[in-house]
């Protein structure tokens, strides 16, 4: 959640980044939005929510499905995090699943994520991504 974040700092520092890095966090952040979107269109889905930037995370991401039956989910692009190097997609189950589902792959969180290296050799990032995170919905409203 987003009382894990670290403090601000100086505010003022450099970062350090390079222009590479703000461009690459843009497509990411982009490519996430439009896949997200694409989510919310699901059939049948219930209790959706816009896809919003979280500042705590930095990360795109909405949640769906219901809580009360143990459906609802969150689904999202980290940038990467302490637990993970690189960008990865993720589906954070509000409820509990099934561990014996190799598709519940995490151990940092209640959940599944795709690799940012698995996302780029799909023949097709954006039906990769679509269709892991509904493999993840499907998987929940069962």
């Amino acid at each position: 959640g987003e009382h894990d974040s670290p403090p601000l700092g100086d505010v003022g520092a450099d970062l350090g980044a390079t222009a590479e890095t703000g461009e690459f966090l843009a497509a990411w952040v982009g490519f996430a939005w439009s896949v997200l979107e694409e989510l919310r269109l699901t059939d049948g889905a219930v209790d959706v929510d816009r896809t919003q930037l979280w500042p705590g995370h930095f990360d795109p991401a909405i949640a769906m499905g219901d809580a009360e039956s143990g459906s609802r989910a969150t689904y999202g692009a980290s940038p990467g995090d302490a637990g993970h190097d690189e960008p990865y997609l993720y589906v954070g189950a509000w409820g509990d699943i099934d561990r014996t589902d190799p598709y519940w792959n995490e151990t940092d969180f209640n959940g599944a994520s795709m690799t940012y290296v698995d996302l780029r050799a799909a023949d097709e990032p954006v039906t990769a991504a679509i269709e892991f995170f509904r493999s993840g919905y499907g998987r929940l409203v069962s």
